[in-house]
């Protein structure tokens, strides 16, 4: 499905070698690829503002409020996209994670040399994940193979090893395996102002001299790992591969087949008679074959007919591959960028209610293990880097807190169940009018525009 990231634990990473030497069909690598491109357009979409800040309840309704919490969603988009934090190239790799392994990771943490936030999605094969009593994970050991230069960039000269100093003279580039481990701090001293006083304790050890290069927090979790499907019982999850691998496998294996029947049908065995008068011959075309036929002009030489019946193996295969993007919701994603312009307004609002309808539990999924936390990491590190604007007395006053409300394609799409039963109440209310003008009177059309409004995206 991906060669490229084919990394076990522990093992290095294919440095430009060759890796898809047995892979025969692409179906599976390209429906990947639009799966994670689907999936990061209508969730992530880098050229819109998927998700909002909106005050709780009692400041619902304060308009100082609300626009203090628009000001803080600016800046996080600002810093979110901005050229230094490379976000949106690692939530690609993210989605593909997600759609091959199942379980996708991303590491995020504040950046100070250039006063931002830095994101970096983690391969599989570095990552150890534990999860709490409720099934969230809270708990990441990553184990990253560092070179003697990057171990003393990071922490420092006086913090490493004296073989470590000895690789950085005679050879910088030697790697040594560190392993970080975020855990929920069990004795958390609230009135400390060091990592003591964090909800989250961070380790790095230098795992082959078992020595403690740092001690440190968060206090988010700075790992968001995200999980496509969970079965009751385990701790990773499963991908759309994993389901899609018995065709996957399958279409290889035809693939190869109707490779080898291509070769025999356009490069046939020939058959010849067990006779001493016919030596070696070329086949090139215009070549003259001495012997080649009998006195009586029958030919000494026949191709072997292969029997292949094409059409029944590529209906086959054309079976398989359907099924593999059907595992990777390729059908669906289809459906979802599909055009509209020749469909009622209605019509456009009951397509898009089934869409949201089909999407809901990847998307929820998603947005409390991935998107959520993400969120709550971002606004963590921004305003300890006293990076937003100060909140409005009310805020400081209740002690208020914030709602994350997503505006992307799946949520849109949920909300157009909404949207059509306001189109059809008016649609009927219409001809009711015919003989009993008042009934118009019982619809607040200021409200049904907002709902309208808000299930087609239109701008506030």
């Amino acid at each position: 499905v991906r060669p490229q990231r084919d990394i076990m634990h522990g093992a290095q990473p294919p440095q430009g070698q060759k890796v898809a030497h047995q892979v025969f069909d692409s179906t599976a690598e390209l429906a990947l690829g639009r799966f994670a491109a689907s999936m990061e357009s209508i969730t992530t979409p880098a050229g819109e503002r998927w998700h909002k800040l909106v005050p709780q309840y009692p400041l619902t309704e304060d308009k100082e409020t609300a626009e203090w919490l628009e000001a803080v969603t600016d800046q996080l988009f600002r810093v979110r996209y901005s050229p230094e934090s490379g976000f949106p190239e690692q939530a690609s790799e993210f989605y593909q994670d997600l759609g091959s392994i199942g379980t996708a990771c991303m590491f995020v943490d504040d950046d100070r040399t250039k006063r931002t936030i830095r994101y970096r999605t983690i391969h599989m094969s570095q990552i150890y994940l534990a999860q709490d009593f409720q099934g969230r994970v809270d708990t990441v050991h990553r184990l990253e193979p560092m070179t003697a230069r990057q171990t003393i960039q990071q922490f420092g000269a006086d913090k490493v090893t004296d073989k470590i100093h000895q690789a950085d003279e005679k050879d910088s580039e030697q790697t040594f395996r560190v392993l970080h481990c975020v855990y929920p701090r069990a004795d958390v001293q609230r009135w400390r102002w060091d990592f003591k006083g964090m909800a989250w304790a961070s380790t790095y050890i230098l795992l082959d001299e078992k020595h403690v290069l740092e001690e440190g927090g968060y206090h988010e979790f700075p790992y968001m790992v995200g999980r496509y499907v969970v079965t009751t019982g385990e701790v990773y999850g499963r991908s759309p591969a994993m389901s899609a691998l018995p065709d996957i496998k399958a279409v290889n294996e035809m693939e190869k087949t109707v490779l080898r029947i291509g070769q025999r049908v356009a490069d046939p065995p020939l058959l010849a008679l067990d006779d001493q008068s016919l030596g070696s011959f070329q086949i090139r075309p215009g070549a003259i074959i001495p012997g080649g036929i009998d006195v009586n002009g029958r030919a000494m030489v026949q191709a072997l007919e292969t029997g292949a019946n094409f059409p029944v193996t590529l209906e086959l295969a054309e079976r398989r591959r359907k099924a593999i993007n059907d595992h990777f919701l390729v059908t669906l994603f289809q459906i979802l960028l599909e055009d509209r312009s020749a469909m009622t307004a209605t019509e456009v609002l009951q397509r898009a209610r089934e869409k949201g309808s089909l999407m809901a539990p990847a998307f929820q999924r998603l947005s409390s293990e991935f998107l959520g936390p993400l969120v709550t990491r971002e606004i963590g590190i921004i305003s300890r880097a006293n990076a937003l604007p100060p909140p409005p007395q009310a805020w400081v006053d209740m002690g208020a807190s914030y709602e994350i409300e997503y505006h992307n394609e799946i949520v849109r799409s949920q909300k157009a169940g909404e949207a059509v039963g306001v189109m059809q109440l008016m649609e009927q209310a219409s001809i009711i009018d015919q003989g009993k003008p008042e009934v118009l009177d019982r619809i607040d059309f200021d409200e049904a525009l907002n709902v309208l409004a808000e299930a087609t995206n239109v701008p506030q």
